[in-house]
């Protein structure tokens, strides 16, 4: 899949209604897109299974590169395999539960995510929502505000794990060089896990590198040598 200069999104998939979606993209480009480069969201008690491989989503003009959303009492599973988004407006991605919807959500394979106008990565769960997510093997980079931004709202059942959580989550991931923080956690009093990763130095991030809202960084062991690309 090739698309390219969009006046709104370069893809728009969407549940609603109680259907049901079953998706898998395989080596697609997604450039110059006007709007976000890339929505796919469940809606209204609707089930909704994506794979996406090898998908490169790149200067998005008007949001993100990737917004992805499980809402209104829906469910989404979502996995995610050598995504790039870069140079994208807003965020490179944006992954969010809202009102009682149910997203179960992983990215893996040297994935990058750079050069984007807000976050690398945005994980939020809001209302009543249940989110499960992981990311291994990602470069967060160069992006203007958060590599990563990670976020829970929500009053219902909600996992995120960089690495060494409950999701078994390798890390591997490279998370450095962003210009607001390299990583931004409200996981409501918790721990967010974040182990075996490069933050751009041995020893794990800097303290001006990291703004704890609510909760706790677990960041050690850290890598102490950068895994490359």
């Amino acid at each position: 899949l090739t698309s390219n200069a969009n006046g709104n999104e370069g893809l728009f998939v969407n549940a609603q209604n109680g259907s049901t979606v079953n998706m898998a993209l395989t080596t697609a480009n997604i450039d110059d897109s006007g709007d976000n480069g890339a929505v796919i969201q469940s809606e209204t008690t609707s089930n909704m299974t994506i794979s996406l491989n090898s998908v490169v989503i790149t200067d998005s003009m008007g949001q993100d590169g990737l917004f992805m959303q499980a809402n209104n009492n829906s469910t989404m599973n979502a996995t995610l395999n050598q995504v790039d988004s870069r140079g994208n407006a807003d965020d490179g991605m944006d992954i969010r539960s809202n009102q009682s919807g149910t997203l179960t959500w992983s990215l893996t394979g040297s994935s990058e995510l750079s050069g984007n106008g807000d976050s690398g990565i945005e994980f939020q769960a809001f209302d009543t929502s249940n989110f499960s997510g992981e990311f291994q093997n990602v470069s967060a980079f160069s992006n203007t505000n958060w590599g990563a931004y990670i976020n829970d709202d929500s009053t219902g059942t909600v996992t995120m794990d960089l690495g060494g959580g409950t999701l078994s989550t390798t890390g591997n991931n490279r998370i450095f060089n962003n210009t607001n923080n390299d990583i931004f956690v409200d996981v409501d009093g918790g721990t967010l896990r974040a182990e075996n990763n490069w933050w751009g130095q041995a020893g794990g991030p800097l303290g001006g590198d990291v703004l704890l809202n609510s909760g706790t960084l677990d960041s050690t062991p850290a890598l102490g040598a950068d895994p490359g690309p």
